[in-house]
């Protein structure tokens, strides 16, 4: 029993996912993977390489990600 009142098979045929979780990077952008059986927590560091723009790496991903509008 999971919680006392359902059991993991329940949760998962609910849509409950196991969270994969790594510890936080300094500078990094946070990035999540949705796979069929769990969600992988990613840290990502910025590309030295990638000259800036008009906006951060952050606002560039909030907008792909649908937290915020354009």
């Amino acid at each position: 029993m999971v919680g006392g009142k359902r059991t993991e098979a329940q949760l998962y045929a609910e849509g409950y996912k196991k969270a994969c979780t790594a510890p936080e990077i300094s500078g990094a952008t946070e990035v999540w993977h949705d796979y069929p059986n769990c969600l992988v927590q990613e840290w990502v560091l910025p590309d030295p390489e990638e000259p800036e723009g008009d906006i951060t790496a952050q606002e560039a991903l909030d907008i792909i990600m649908g937290r915020t509008e354009i």
